[in-house]
């Protein structure tokens, strides 16, 4: 196993930050309430996790699957997150990315964050599989 220095983590974990360039807002879902006057459930906002510099992205690999006839092809979608967060983002939390330097085709995207992925020693940024639900934008 190739051992780190803690400087050299600081660094790298410093410069894979300086590559997030898209800004999300994360809230813990919390569960609908009915309302007894209109017997309608509302859903609160939910607890601000996190607001700041993220990354989304796809795997650059995509898995080539055979539906019938048709031959497609499927990605993995991750967030990435700056190492030092606190608190640090649970499955099923919800981000929406509110902007992007590079890609403004991106923004109002909504993802549902899945389990952190592990993976290498440096664990330069938090990465979390991400599933998206649904984007403001209407032309895409």
């Amino acid at each position: 196993m190739i051992r780190i220095s803690p400087r050299a983590r600081n660094y790298i974990r410093n410069r894979a930050s300086d590559l997030l360039d898209d800004w999300c807002i994360i809230r813990r879902v919390q569960e609908a309430v009915l309302d007894p006057d209109t017997n309608e459930y509302s859903t609160p906002e939910g607890e601000l996790i996190y607001e700041g510099p993220c990354r989304l992205w796809e795997s650059s690999a995509a898995m080539s699957v055979s539906l019938g006839d048709e031959e497609t092809g499927i990605s993995q979608t991750y967030l990435s997150l700056p190492w030092d967060i606190d608190p640090v983002p649970e499955m099923n939390d919800v981000a929406v990315l509110t902007s992007s330097i590079g890609d403004n085709t991106i923004e109002g995207v909504t993802v549902v964050l899945g389990k952190p992925a592990r993976g290498g020693n440096l664990r330069a940024t938090r990465r979390f599989a991400a599933k998206v639900q649904e984007s403001t934008k209407k032309e895409w």
